[in-house]
């Protein structure tokens, strides 16, 4: 898989994952917006309501007047639910039918909060139809002023705003506005993938390059005034395989004329490091040491040459800081004897 592949298949997933989390934090958001738009727009309902109806008389609850509030706002905005709380909280009295009613208590912190006047909208309160989920709400101390008797707690996105709410999930503006969101996705996706395509054609040339680079008749991308100018690494990379491979060049060319001018030569040839081992040898030298034609570069020269004399004259000569000079006597292939000078 190309370097460009990969980057092509993390930019998708990182969108993918991004528009999954825009997606969810757009609906959380929305939802949050919602709650706050509906319990500032219906902060002091809660108030109206209690000051217009007598819900206690003597001290009791006014069943009448109770009766008669449910029953108007079931009709008037049947988006909110009405319950009457004692002191302490305790659900003393409701429309909703018994079996849906999950807490007989609702906490009173968050109600002594919104009475404050220093709460922060939105702020949720216990769902008396949720044992474990909370909602906006509007309360009210009754009375306003003197002994207390108790609260009005009224939520304000009871189930029937939650079933509407969820019908408005699937309208014309959700699904018109994820179709944007997909759309601006892909534009990003295609636009990252023109980048990486740009960003990463030099390197794909290199690595032609390098796998290739004996073919000079490409010209190179990048000069050595662009490096100079601010060339970035792919750059500096390209231009220092370029010189290696120029180096390695003219390095053949050298070794083959070396070898051209040593196989025309008609004396024997032999070359070897301080260590011992053979760097080269003409065929003339083969011939007068009697050697195969398999290559010998890199051997010790005494695991290929098995004359004494000529050896113990190659370690003296290795030895000595200055040229040394010898005639020694060596058997040919014939069994003739012959001198080497």
């Amino acid at each position: 898989m190309t370097l460009y592949s990969k980057l092509a298949i993390t930019l998708f997933v990182l969108l993918v994952l991004f528009g999954l989390f825009l997606v969810h934090n757009m609906r959380i958001s929305n939802a949050m917006y919602q709650q706050e738009i509906a319990q500032k727009l219906n902060a002091d309902l809660a108030g109206y309501i209690a000051e217009e109806h007598d819900l206690f008389s003597d001290n009791a609850v006014n069943q009448s007047a109770l009766e008669n509030l449910f029953h108007m706002l079931m009709v008037i905005n049947p988006s909110v639910e009405i319950y009457l709380l004692d002191p302490d909280g305790r659900v003393i009295s409701h429309a909703a039918p018994e079996d849906r009613v999950r807490r007989d208590r609702i906490d009173l912190q968050p109600v002594r909060q919104f009475l404050s006047g220093n709460a922060v909208f939105p702020l949720s309160g216990d769902d008396p139809r949720d044992s474990t989920r909370s909602k906006v709400f509007s309360a009210a101390r009754i009375p306003e002023s003197g002994p207390l008797q108790g609260y009005l707690y009224v939520i304000l996105g009871g189930e029937h705003y939650e079933s509407m709410v969820k019908l408005l999930r699937d309208s014309y503006i959700f699904r018109s506005s994820s179709l944007v969101l997909l759309v601006a996705m892909g534009v990003a996706l295609l636009a990252g993938l023109l980048a990486f395509a740009l960003l990463t054609r030099r390197l794909s040339r290199l690595t032609s390059d390098i796998r290739e680079y004996s073919d000079r008749t490409r010209p190179a991308m990048t000069s050595p005034e662009q490096v100079a100018s601010g060339g970035d690494e792919i750059a500096r990379l390209e231009l220092t395989f370029r010189q290696m491979a120029e180096r390695i060049r003219m390095m053949r060319e050298q070794q083959n004329e070396l070898e051209a001018v040593l196989s025309s030569m008609v004396e024997g040839v032999l070359a070897v490091d301080s260590q011992g081992r053979i760097i080269n040898i003409n065929q003339a030298g083969r011939q007068l040491l009697d050697l195969a034609r398999e290559d010998l570069s890199g051997r010790m020269i005494h695991e290929v040459v098995r004359k004494s004399d000529f050896l113990s004259f190659v370690e003296t000569t290795l030895a000595a800081t200055e040229s040394a000079e010898q005639d020694i006597k060596m058997l040919d292939a014939t069994g003739q004897e012959r001198i080497l000078q």
